[in-house]
């Protein structure tokens, strides 16, 4: 005795082999993308910090984080920061990574380096709040890589829309 199969049969299957190749599918490019911020690392890499990298020996192959801001004050080539960091969660608006490095300048020929263990930025509030960590300043023409300036400090927010910045220091 032989079974056939039936055409509704044949449709079933069809169905069903559809619909778990599209779940294989969905569930295959959900967890296979990287964790990559959409800032190319050659602008990082061609920003006024070049110099700035190498005098601190900054390896930007080491975060996975790049962003940069602006602080919003007349001169944007000079208030144009940069933050990195590593991050396990670069898909959210309200990014946290640690190791964090924020490099700024000022009009003058100083600028400085903050240091700290965490950073969350909340890009739709434009705040940057860090914790743990040190405020470095440093003369930009001179080769030493000894600050002129250091400051610790407990909490840091950087309000980027007010142009503000309010730390707690250590006690």
């Amino acid at each position: 005795m032989m079974t056939h199969i039936g055409k509704s049969d044949n449709v079933f299957l069809r169905k069903i082999v559809t619909i778990s190749l599209f779940l294989l599918f969905g569930f295959t490019s959900a967890f296979s993308q990287e964790n990559q911020m959409t800032i190319s690392t050659s602008a990082i890499k061609n920003g006024w910090w070049n110099s700035i990298f190498k005098k601190h020996n900054i390896d930007l192959e080491k975060f996975n984080y790049k962003n940069t801001f602006d602080m919003g004050m007349n001169d944007t080539i000079n208030n144009l920061w940069l933050e990195i960091g590593v991050s396990d969660s670069l898909t959210k608006r309200n990014i946290p990574f640690r190791n964090a490095i924020v490099i700024a300048k000022d009009p003058g020929q100083t600028y400085w380096i903050i240091t700290s263990e965490y950073a969350r930025h909340d890009l739709d509030n434009n705040i940057l709040i860090l914790r743990n960590g040190q405020m470095a300043w440093y003369d930009i023409i001179s080769k030493n890589v000894i600050p002129t300036d250091t400051s610790s400090f407990q909490e840091m927010i950087i309000d980027i829309k007010k142009n503000s910045i309010t730390a707690s220091s250590k006690e």
